[in-house]
């Protein structure tokens, strides 16, 4: 699967995996590659043979015919960008709007890893904890969290230097701790320090992985882009699944009732 998608990106971009001469290829940029794998490959065996592997590793996790695929895939190809340091990503958000009272997300997401995708290697970043935590807000939080985000800026400095690092004197009172830390210092605060906010553990994960990996995720949490500066370009496909529209009338059923319940 992995050949054959390089095999189309070569063909439709001059885009080649072995060759960094053409990893910059539009005005200096490395090229992030995004949309709806080619049909060569949604075509194959190898493809339905995934699509069932996503089923029955969901179905295990989560209960049986609860979550099914929705939609077509789409791929992520992110080329190093061999001029570049890494950096903690400043593109935090949501995929989704949140009501607190929600216990389940609509749909989640499966990253298939075809490749290595090691440490700043251009994964996926993710703020571990963000979902448990927005749980507790007492307010709806729109797509892309910025009400979230900066509730939390306001209660914890930790999260003001994630966030917003150039205004966390403004979010928190306080210096930001990008005058005073080395990037190395900043990010080693972030991904292995991390912060306790209401009781609930929180602190920046890379979804990194290996060949033939599944990585579930929900889109409530908090995450982002970053850069790759490994030596290889990052391939993965994302699917989408949704509920059971049995199950979701289920607990749509038990979420009217327990509300029911309360204004009693």
């Amino acid at each position: 699967m992995h050949d054959t998608l390089w095999a189309d990106i070569a063909h439709r971009h001059g885009v080649r995996r072995h060759d960094p001469e053409v990893w910059s290829w539009r005005r200096g940029q490395d090229p992030r590659l995004y949309g709806p794998p080619p049909t060569s490959l949604t075509e194959s065996v190898q493809y339905a043979f995934l699509q069932q592997r996503v089923h029955d590793l969901v179905d295990d996790m989560l209960g049986p015919q609860t979550w099914r695929l929705k939609g077509k895939a789409t791929m992520f190809v992110d080329c190093p960008d061999a001029g570049a340091s890494w950096t903690m990503p400043l593109g935090w958000h949501t995929d989704v709007p949140v009501d607190p009272s929600d216990l389940w997300p609509k749909f989640v997401y499966a990253f298939a890893f075809l490749d290595f995708v090691e440490s700043r290697g251009g994964a996926t970043m993710l703020l571990a904890g963000s979902t448990r935590r927005l749980q507790l807000m007492n307010e709806l939080v729109k797509v892309g969290g910025h009400n979230f985000k900066a509730a939390l800026a306001r209660e914890n400095p930790w999260f003001a230097e994630l966030f917003f690092p150039e205004a966390g004197e403004a979010c928190t009172g306080e210096i930001s701790l990008r005058r005073a830390l080395s990037e190395e210092e900043r990010t080693s605060r972030l991904m292995w320090s991390g912060v306790v906010s209401k009781g609930i553990p929180m602190r920046v994960e890379e979804l990194t992985g290996a060949p033939g990996d599944l990585l579930l995720w929900d889109p409530r949490a908090l995450h982002s882009a970053s850069c790759n500066t490994s030596s290889r370009p990052r391939s993965v496909l994302k699917f989408r699944l949704e509920l059971g529209p049995w199950r979701q009338r289920q607990m749509e059923a038990a979420l009217a009732a327990s509300r029911q319940q309360q204004q009693q």
